[in-house]
């Protein structure tokens, strides 16, 4: 609990008991107090994100002449102490044994992908699916009960279905190291943050990225997906509207990001479909008609007697 040895911790304690009490020790003088208030102030100025090399030219003119090394470690102390005053007051979750089991769906090589994962044992089970409607999941899920010899108390989704196959909620995608969170599950919003956009680092994602929004978002949607080889396609992918023209290739790539499709081969199906493809949209509301009332015979009328 002290973090020592047993011996300091008997020494401290009999030196309480006798009255010998040691001499409070009185805090060192760092080289780097003279700006400490500087640095608190653009830690929270920027919410804990601004680094030690961009603020240490800000602290030489301030007076600052300790080491790059020893400033780094006054940031980080102010980052840590902002960060433990700014939490948004939600803490992980504890798992307990046989209570919750955590289930996704995920797409590899078009083939849709069933995970369960017991979360307190990290027991996991894994299947391959060709869709992934309610009965396929239904049925995956007896055969993972079956698997772990159980049932558990909860089954944890990411997409929850409370009345026939309507989602009431859905994460979306994002790029890799962000979080993707809905804020009504928490009773709170969320500190506003800017999303952070793709940055292009080769000339072909720069040309692919400019073809607007849409590419970013197909872009973004591939990166979460996993696709590794994306980078050798994009510049196939930025040429397309030479032979296509820009409108029919947005088109594809808008119809690829709605059906989750991040190959270069996928949009080039899509274009040479051209608009023999169809259009799904959302269902509308039930079309309820009354049906006209015609008259009914009783079955007694069809008798062999009544024919004689």
């Amino acid at each position: 609990m002290c973090g020592t040895t047993h011996r300091t911790v008997r020494r401290i304690v009999g030196q309480y008991e006798t009255g010998d009490r040691p001499v409070p020790r009185v805090g060192r003088a760092r080289n780097y107090d003279s700006v400490r208030a500087l640095v608190a102030k653009r830690v929270a100025a920027t919410r804990g994100r601004i680094s030690a090399k961009r603020l240490l030219p800000e602290a030489r003119a301030d007076g600052y002449a300790g080491s790059a090394r020893n400033f780094r470690r006054l940031v980080a102390e102010a980052k840590a102490k902002w960060h433990a005053g700014e939490h948004r007051g939600r803490r992980p979750a504890v798992w307990t044994p046989g209570e919750t089991l955590v289930i996704d769906w995920g797409v590899e090589h078009g083939l849709h992908v069933f995970c369960a994962v017991a979360a307190w044992s990290r027991w996991r089970f894994v299947r391959f699916a060709v869709d992934e409607r309610a009965e396929t999941t239904l049925g995956l899920l007896a055969e993972c009960f079956e698997a772990l010899g159980g049932v558990p108390r909860v089954v944890l989704s990411d997409r929850r279905v409370l009345d026939g196959d309507e989602i009431v909620a859905e994460h979306a995608l994002v790029a890799p190291g962000e979080v993707s969170v809905c804020d009504e599950h928490y009773g709170a919003a969320r500190p506003a943050t800017p999303a952070r956009s793709p940055r292009a680092r080769t000339e072909a994602e720069k040309t692919f990225l400019a073809l607007g929004p849409v590419a970013e978002a197909f872009l973004k949607g591939a990166a979460a997906a996993g696709t590794t080889r994306l980078g050798a396609e994009l510049e196939e992918l930025a040429g397309l509207h030479a032979g296509h023209g820009r409108d029919a290739v947005l088109a594809a790539l808008g119809r690829a990001v709605a059906f989750r499709r991040w190959r270069a081969t996928d949009v080039r199906s899509i274009l040479a479909a051209g608009t023999a493809v169809p259009q799904p949209t959302t269902p509308g509301e039930a079309l309820v008609i009354e049906l006209p009332v015609v008259p009914t015979r009783p079955l007694s009328a069809y008798g062999l007697e009544e024919l004689g």
